[in-house]
């Protein structure tokens, strides 16, 4: 069977900080955890994993996060010869933070 899956591909970046800061702090972040999570890019993933023919079609823009997009789909053996590439917007990225001390 194939599959092809139609969405928009966002790029997580997803913070874990030790407490939210306050109006005015500063504070850095040493590590992050890069995926994406968009539940079409998650369906095409989860499908191909389960031995499926899954392409994925999408926009992503000319950079590196669209490239790093679709080195993660081809690392799960997910055909992106559809993704479109836009040469006049960027990727979607998504910046997500979250307090490890309350979850």
């Amino acid at each position: 069977m194939k599959v092809l899956v139609i969405s928009k591909p966002i790029y997580d970046n997803i913070m874990p900080l030790v407490e939210f800061p306050s109006d005015g702090d500063k504070f850095y972040i040493n590590n992050s955890v890069k995926s994406i999570s968009n539940v079409g890019s998650l369906v095409a993933i989860t499908l191909s994993k389960y031995g499926l023919d899954v392409s994925f079609t999408g926009m992503i823009g000319e950079d590196y996060i669209g490239s790093k997009i679709k080195e993660i789909f081809n690392s799960y053996r997910v055909d992106t010869k559809y993704i479109e590439t836009s040469y006049e917007e960027q990727t979607c990225v998504s910046n997500k933070i979250y307090n490890r001390k309350n979850k």
